[in-house]
């Protein structure tokens, strides 16, 4: 379990900044996993 590895989150939207996290996914300037919370 040490040697996992761990995804890096580079920011967090809520569903309802769905339009938001597509934008900023597509600006390409995210480092990581763009996630939608539920």
């Amino acid at each position: 379990t040490a040697n996992r590895l761990k995804p890096v989150i580079d920011r967090r939207f809520l569903l309802q900044e769905i339009v938001a996290a597509f934008k900023y996914y597509e600006s390409q300037k995210h480092f990581g996993k763009v996630c939608l919370e539920l």
